[in-house]
Parts: C-alpha cells; sequence; structure tokens
C-alpha cells in the first residue's frame, strides 16, 4: 500500500459520505440515515475502485477527469430526470414514476419486490420475470435494496451503479486503443464515449447496457494485453464473457467473437503453418453461420413482431406501408432503424418540452457520430497494409453487421435500435475517432462530402417534417422528399468522385 492509499480512502470516504447525505435530501427531500449511509457506501465503493483501476492503467491525469465527468454526469442526469419527469414527463406510468425507459421501470420495480420478498436472488435467473430474461441486472438491483435501503425503495442508488459501470473501463479502454492507435486516436475516443448522449442516458437510467458496455470495454483491455500475460488475461477473458453472460448472453455471444477475431488477427502472423491459420478461418466462417442459422428463426419472429408495433404505433409508418410491396417493409424498417432517432422528428414533431430536448440530443449524438463511421472506407485507402487497417477494417464490418442486425431486430423502433448499437460505443467510438484524424491529418474532402449529404438529408426530411407539423402548405409525400434527397446526395458523391478522376488526370495519375 503507497502512502498515499490512505489518504485516498479518507477523502473518498468522507465525501462519499457527504454526497450520500446530500443525494438522499435532494431525491427525498429529507434526510434519511438509511438512504444517506446506504448512498454513501455505493458512492465510496465506486470512488475507490475508479481511483485503483486509473493508478492499475497508470492513465494521465486527464483520463481520470474523463472519468469523473463521465460519473457525475450520468447521476447527475439521472438523479435531475428521476425528478424532472414525474412533473414535465409524458403521462404514463412510466414517467411518473420517474423513469426514461420502460424496461428499467419494469426490471426495477420487479428487483424490490424480489428483495422484499425475502426469497433467494436466484429466482432472478428463472422465468418468472417479464423485467429481465437474463435475470443479471434484476439480481445485482434486488441485492442492493435488500442490502443498503430494505425498508423504503430508493431507485436512486441503482444510478450510482450504472453511473459507475459507464465510467470504470474508461482506463483500461484508452489503454487499448492507445496501444494500437496511438494517444490521439485514443484520447478522443474516451471523450466521445464520455459525452456520447444515448451512452449518458442509458447510465443515468436503470439499464444494464451500461455494465456491458463497461465490461466490454475491459475485455477489449485484455485482448490488447493478452500476448503480456496469456493465461491471466485467458482467465479474465473468460470471466469478463460469464459475468456478462449473466447480464446479457446475446450480447456475450457477439462479444466472444469479435474479442477472438481482434485476437487473431494481431495474433495469426505469429503462426508459421498458412494450413493452420486457413483452418482458424474456416472455423470461424462455419462458426458463424451456425450462429446465424441458429439465431435466424427468432431474429426473424421477433424482427417482424417489433416491426408491427413499429407500425402500429405509428400513424406516418401506416401511411407509408400502404404505399411500398411488402417484400419492402422490412428493409425500409431496417433503413428508419439505422437513422432513428431521426433528428428532424426530434426537432420538428409534436412533444413536450423535456421530451423535445431529450430526443434532440440523442438524434444529434447519432447524426454527428454517422458521417464519421460512413468516412471509414474512404479513410482505409490512406492506411498501408498492416495491423491497423486489418482492425479498422475488421471493426467496421462488425460495426456495420451488428447495426443492421440491431436494426432487423428493433423493426424501427425509436428507443430500441440506438440502444443496441450503442452496446459496441467503445467501437463505434474507435472508428469514429480514427476517421475524424484521418481526414483532417490528409485533408480528405470525402468527409466534407458525406457531411454535405447529411445535410442534404436533414434540410429536406427537415422540411418535410415541419411542414407535417405546422401546415407549411407543401405537397410532397414521404416518397418525393425520399427521392429527391437520393438524387442530391448522388450528384454530390458522382461530382466528387468526377473531380478526384480529373484530378488524377491532370497530375498523371490516373
Amino acid at each position: 500500500m503507497s502512502s498515499a492509499t490512505p489518504k485516498v480512502i479518507l477523502l473518498v470516504g468522507l465525501t462519499s459520505l457527504a454526497g450520500g447525505f446530500a443525494l438522499t435530501g435532494l431525491v427525498e427531500g429529507r434526510v434519511s440515515l438509511q438512504g444517506g449511509l446506504g448512498s454513501a457506501v455505493l458512492l465510496a465503493a465506486a470512488g475507490f475502485l475508479l481511483w485503483l483501476f486509473l493508478k492499475f492503467t497508470t492513465s494521465p491525469r486527464w483520463v481520470g477527469m474523463a472519468v469523473s465527468i463521465a460519473f457525475l454526469i450520468r447521476l447527475l442526469v439521472g438523479v435531475g430526470l428521476s425528478l424532472a419527469l414525474p412533473v414535465w414527463g409524458h403521462e404514463s406510468d412510466v414517467s411518473r414514476a420517474g423513469y426514461l425507459f420502460f424496461d428499467a421501470y419494469t426490471r426495477d420495480r420487479q428487483a424490490w419486490n424480489l428483495a422484499q420478498s425475502g426469497n433467494s436472488l436466484l429466482e432472478a435467473f428463472g422465468n418468472e420475470f417479464s423485467g429481465d430474461q437474463y435475470g443479471g441486472m434484476l439480481a445485482l438491483s434486488a441485492l442492493v435494496y435488500r442490502l443498503l435501503s430494505p425498508e423504503v425503495h430508493r431507485p436512486y442508488l441503482i444510478l450510482i451503479l450504472t453511473a459507475f459501470a459507464a465510467a470504470a473501463a474508461l482506463p483500461f479502454f484508452y489503454q487499448a486503443v492507445g496501444k494500437y492507435f496511438g494517444a490521439s486516436v485514443a484520447a478522443l475516443a474516451v471523450w466521445m464515449v464520455v459525452l456520447y448522449p444515448e451512452s449518458v442516458l442509458l447510465g443515468a437510467s436503470q439499464m444494464r447496457d451500461p455494465i456491458l458496455i463497461g465490461l466490454g470495454g475491459v475485455a477489449f483491455w485484455m485482448v490488447s494485453r493478452w500476448q503480456d500475460a496469456p493465461r491471466r488475461m485467458t482467465a479474465g477473458l473468460l470471466l469478463i464473457l460469464t459475468v456478462t453472460a449473466m447480464f446479457s448472453y446475446l450480447v456475450a455471444l457477439p462479444l466472444a467473437g469479435v474479442l477472438f477475431l481482434w485476437w487473431w488477427i494481431e495474433y495469426s502472423p505469429q503462426v508459421k503453418q498458412p494450413k493452420i491459420r486457413r483452418l482458424v478461418w474456416i472455423g470461424v466462417a462455419v462458426a458463424g453461420a451456425v450462429i446465424l442459422l441458429g439465431m435466424a428463426a427468432w431474429l426473424r419472429e421477433t424482427a417482424l413482431w417489433d416491426a408491427r408495433l413499429t407500425e402500429a404505433g405509428s400513424g406516418k409508418i401506416q401511411a407509408l406501408f400502404k404505399s411500398l410491396p411488402d417484400p419492402l417493409e422490412l428493409p425500409f424498417l431496417v433503413v428508419y432503424g439505422l437513422l432513428q432517432p431521426v433528428l428532424p422528428a426530434a426537432l420538428f414533431d409534436p412533444s413536450k418540452p423535456l421530451w423535445t430536448v431529450i430526443s434532440s440530443l440523442r438524434s444529434l449524438g447519432w447524426y454527428l457520430m454517422l458521417p464519421l463511421l460512413g468516412y471509414v472506407p474512404f479513410g482505409l485507402r490512406w492506411q498501408r497494409p498492416g495491423l491497423q487497417r486489418s482492425l479498422i477494417f475488421l471493426t467496421l464490418m462488425v460495426v456495420l453487421g451488428w447495426s443492421l442486425l440491431s436494426s432487423f431486430r428493433a423493426g424501427g423502433d425509436l428507443w430500441d435500435n440506438p440502444r443496441y448499437r450503442t452496446l459496441l460505443l467503445p467501437w463505434l467510438a474507435l472508428l469514429a475517432s480514427w476517421a475524424y484524424l484521418t481526414a483532417r491529418q490528409y485533408r480528405d474532402v470525402w468527409l466534407a462530402r458525406l457531411l454535405a449529404c447529411e445535410g442534404v438529408f436533414l434540410l429536406t426530411f427537415g422540411v418535410w417534417y415541419a411542414n407535417r407539423s405546422f401546415r407549411l402548405g407543401l405537397e410532397l409525400s414521404f416518397l418525393q422528399v425520399a427521392g429527391m434527397t437520393g438524387i442530391l446526395c448522388g450528384l454530390i458523391l458522382a461530382a466528387g468522385y468526377w473531380h478526384d478522376q480529373r484530378q488524377r488526370i491532370k497530375t498523371g495519375k490516373g
């Protein structure tokens, strides 16, 4: 134990004690001994563990600042929303109870009931609770309530856990990205994870997603350090994947695949026999095909169900479906899901001010990241063949595949699509930061062209949504606006390609 450790323990303890009672007073409107001490215990545990992670990874001081901001912003937003939603939210049971997500509302109430029942927490992993088909988050929440708040239901205690999970992986994520792509890419990627609005809202809710994202970030670090300590890192990865499966085995399976592929791309050059490398790739292809076939029926059934829920819940979707051939309905919803949450809709669709702000921030985060992700294939032409290029290409394929799968699974749902995508936030942030820095380094105009295409989309559909909401008198159908947008974007990209070809001919490179 270093000489600084007792000072850190004292500082964290005193700060947590004061913060715990302040948090309880703010939420409950009174000072509660049980609530204050329960909050203080969780805050102290979170603070000390975050300090240990920073020390263990020897992270720069600014990473500690990023970790602190990530934790505090999610906790404060979560507490603020729990107070604001009952007053300024929708007239629904979920909003009136102070929850942002229906899943969080259902699972947290069931966790409180389980904690009160006196039954074994292992019941969370059975099929008795509709709020959590996996059981991990339900059991963890019930454990917190049973140990720290047995008399009063205090949902804000779980917010401390989710805010901690969102912040805890950042030092590991910074080290992993830095190893492969350098400090600049790593730094930008960390701040993207810290500030990405969907991640903030998930970390500010009683959701399992921040825990899954955090576990993925730590597992990524373990893969990056595997060659330094193969046995310890393998044991750690197995533990991480086991814990992940307790929260969602449907996330643990693809996560294991991504981690294996990342490890194999880095490690395979050390395998001298080409036959072994070919056998491994054949095994990967076969395993992937088996998993996809095994999931196909479930995916189709749930995707069609969610598609019908989307159609039933949206008048404009019903109208659009009437103008589309049946085979195009699901592809349309997949594309629609990729664009969710749609920024023009968030800005112009009538809603309460609080929900307009929430929807607009969620949309803004995705629409800032989307052109950067779209630029990655263009940026790869600047990257020399080697490990970095292979890893970026692999990550792009994984993110693209997962995004399409998520959109197919969620059927265009406004809330589930962004949630499912955000489960890969560490890799999304890696790609986006690499893309931005690559485009800036080479002054690549293709990023500007993609931004122009996005601008056209926002302008045309912004006018369409505004006309629908405010009756501006413009007689434009959805298909007409979509066609106009496609033509204008096609012209931008074609003109850019034509310009580049002319420049190559002039410089003798064509």
